[in-house]
């Protein structure tokens, strides 16, 4: 190795950005990891959420669990939504809500929902059959996924330099 890479492997900031780096994907593959299927038979996230479209309302956002109280506040509000993509700003100051529903040619939908604030945003997948909602995926990015993947990016990087040095050792 050349003094000048083995100088820039050593450095605190070249470590400092490898836990950053380390961090950042981490987070991101625990909350892949964290997907849950229904074909699989896992139970979904508590934030798997339903789009309803009028009720007085542009849209109407209904946690799953709650979807039938949501139907009897909402009566005219329907599960079927525009085909395409939409986007609007949800009840709260941050909340940002966008959709994507493709019609499936035989009367229903396929629709994913993503809900973000500052904290966390998730991912409900779903289909839309009648009257019926069936879900099928949901996933969430919280910042306990964060936290998680700081800790083991430090892990990695505090035996990044032993490994380093031990790995120098051999040749």
């Amino acid at each position: 190795m050349s003094p000048v890479v083995e100088k820039i492997a050593h450095s605190a900031l070249f470590k400092f950005a490898l836990w950053l780096a380390l961090t950042i994907a981490g987070a991101r593959l625990v909350s892949w990891l964290d997907t849950r299927y229904a074909e699989a038979g896992q139970e979904m996230h508590f934030t798997f959420s339903v789009l309803l479209l009028g009720g007085g309302q542009p849209f109407v956002l209904s946690r799953y669990k709650e979807l039938s109280e949501t139907q009897a506040k909402y009566p005219d509000a329907t599960l079927i939504l525009p085909e395409g993509k939409g986007e609007f700003t949800g009840p709260g100051e941050f909340d940002r809500i966008s959709y994507t529903a493709k019609n499936d040619g035989q009367g229903g939908q396929e629709i994913e929902v993503i809900e973000s604030d500052d904290d966390l945003t998730a991912w409900s997948s779903y289909r839309v059959e009648g009257d019926r909602v069936i879900p099928v995926k949901s996933r969430v990015f919280a910042p306990g996924h964060t936290f998680f993947a700081a800790f083991w990016a430090f892990v990695i990087v505090a035996l990044y330099g032993p490994a380093l040095r031990f790995i120098q050792r051999r040749r």
